[in-house]
């Protein structure tokens, strides 16, 4: 069984955010504006000063090549992204992670989640017990649905 961990090294870091663009960007109907938001918010050097400062976790899955990917903000309260590569989906990689990130919430007192979520991934998260908190909406080019779970 793969387990989640923590990623922290520059390459692991690197890595992690290559796949989550390519993910992005292979999702359909996203838009030439939502990519480059995308592709700004997963910027190196603002998630690598993201970790150091303690604002931002990634966690990553995958033996030994790097699979699926997942990365908190705001302390761990908010799932900034979550993805899994195209040919490793129903294989319960993201379940894995969402698990991995939940439990380390819970781990550090953390009573409640959010998450923007890709309007097709919205079933996923209601799996785990979140709710939608707004209707669908679209800001800087990204469609999502505000959604919650209390921990």
């Amino acid at each position: 069984m793969l387990k989640c961990a923590p990623i922290i090294t520059p390459d692991g870091i690197r890595d992690a955010l290559d796949l989550a663009r390519d993910c992005y960007d292979a999702l359909p109907n996203t838009t030439a504006e939502g990519r480059k938001s995308f592709a700004r918010a997963t910027d190196y050097s603002r998630v690598m000063g993201g970790i150091m400062a303690g604002e931002l976790k990634l966690f990553g899955i995958g033996d030994p090549t790097l699979r699926g990917v997942a990365c908190t903000s705001q302390h761990g309260e908010h799932i900034m992204l979550l993805f899994v590569e195209d040919g490793y989906r129903g294989r319960r990689l993201g379940t894995a992670l969402i698990e991995t990130v939940m439990e380390t919430a819970r781990d550090e007192h953390i009573t409640r989640m959010t998450v923007n979520a890709e309007p097709d991934a919205v079933r996923f998260y209601e799996k785990f017990g979140f709710e939608t908190t707004s209707a669908a909406q679209e800001r800087d080019g990204i469609a999502f649905v505000e959604m919650a779970v209390e921990l």
